[in-house]
């Protein structure tokens, strides 16, 4: 989805966002703009320069602002920056993995990535962050932000509810701590990192009074309808837990054993990337799920397998 000047649409009198696979935020203050999130490669992060000079000829790029640091909103920072002397600011959790982001890769493949993991998709260009946002307050002139934890997708995955004086309205951005419509239907398991938390967070969201709510992948949501999309996240992640049980109950299985299963359910032809970020998300559905007392493990012949644990 190429960016241009027609994906742009005004949310408030200072805020607005650029509709794209990865939805960017725009805070105008002081003759200076501010990015909520970059896309995912230099010729994206070239794109949304080009919108910008023309929807605001003359103003200049002063920060990113990174929701969390995932390659697809974290690869168009050190291109943003090249060009403009933007700064960055993503919390001190999020700097981690911006400034080293092979993390990201050896996160889902348990070890040193291998080449094809070290593509855009999975792993952005090295940027520094310049300030903590969890650590500082940020404001501007006429725009406040408070910062609020949404732990779940990933861990430093961070939400701004951005305050506009101006007219009085309340965007709350949200990084991929919702899923839109859309994306659930293509991915029906979308990756996280613990489903317990990602389903606190969603309740989190629900409950933040807001005039409009937006989601990184999907369209924006009003007070209206927040709570369906919330039920629909919230409901995803129980019925993969209800399959996960219902698989396991059949007998234990390793954890690629249970993400073919799964596939196979869900009639997935995997791919690399299918497999890596679909099998992590089974993991971390695992771990929650052992936590909570749901399933548990066993060795067998060398083998490590999972089963589910009787009520």
């Amino acid at each position: 989805m190429p960016v241009t000047r027609e994906s742009y649409e005004q949310l408030s009198q200072n805020v607005g966002m650029l509709h794209a696979s990865t939805n960017i935020g725009v805070i105008q203050s002081a003759g200076k703009l501010y990015l909520i999130d970059s896309l995912d490669t230099d010729d994206a992060a070239e794109e949304i320069l080009e919108a910008l000079d023309s929807l605001f000829p003359g103003l200049p790029v002063a920060a990113i602002l990174n929701t969390h640091s995932h390659a697809d909103h974290v690869g168009g920072n050190a291109y943003i920056v090249h060009a403009t002397g933007a700064q960055v600011w993503a919390t001190r959790a999020a700097q981690k993995s911006i400034e080293y982001p092979e993390l990201q890769s050896t996160l889902i493949w348990g070890a040193k990535p291998f080449n094809r993991l070290l593509t855009p998709f999975y792993k952005a260009e090295t940027s520094r962050v310049d300030r903590f946002l969890d650590e500082e307050p940020t404001a501007f002139e006429n725009v406040g932000i408070q910062v609020i934890a949404l732990p779940g997708h990933y861990a430093d995955e961070t939400g701004l509810l951005v305050h506009d004086a101006s007219d009085g309205k309340t965007i709350f951005f949200l990084g991929d701590a919702l899923f839109g419509t859309e994306m659930l239907k293509k991915y029906w398991i979308p990756f996280m990192t613990d489903p317990a938390l990602f389903r606190d967070s969603v309740e989190k969201i629900e409950n933040t009074p807001a005039d409009l709510y937006i989601p990184s992948h999907g369209l924006a949501h009003t007070e209206k309808t927040i709570h369906e999309i919330a039920e629909l996240n919230k409901m995803v992640t129980l019925e993969t837990e209800t399959l996960i049980r219902n698989l396991l109950r059949k007998g234990p299985l390793s954890a690629e054993e249970l993400l073919k299963q799964v596939a196979d359910y869900a009639e997935i032809k995997l791919g690399l990337g299918q497999f890596l970020l679909i099998g992590s998300t089974l993991r971390s559905f695992l771990s929650s799920m052992n936590n909570r007392g749901l399933v548990s493990y066993e060795f067998e012949n060398n083998r490590m397998l999972w089963y589910a644990k009787q009520n």
